[in-house]
């Protein structure tokens, strides 16, 4: 099961991500994955490649690095 939806999850947590700049909900990638299950979903988002999840919710690597790249650890202030 996993390995079906593996690509298109990914796919559609990094989608979201740009077009809603916040995280997807479970019910969020099922709709756009077409997959009945929510704890199908969750066991996918602990699957992901390059993806955190944090609080039940998938982070890209690519979120996280630009955070860190915005943000001075030093001063703890967005860097412009």
């Amino acid at each position: 099961m996993k390995s079906k939806y593996l690509a298109s999850a990914q796919e559609a947590v990094d989608e979201y991500w740009r077009n809603n700049y916040r995280p997807p909900v479970i019910r969020d990638i099922q709709e756009m994955c077409g997959i009945n299950s929510t704890s199908h979903v969750s066991e996918l988002f602990k699957a992901l490649p390059g993806v955190r999840v944090v609080d039940g919710h998938p982070i890209p690597d690519w979120i996280i690095q630009a955070i860190e790249k915005a943000y001075d650890q030093k001063t703890a202030h967005v860097v412009r």
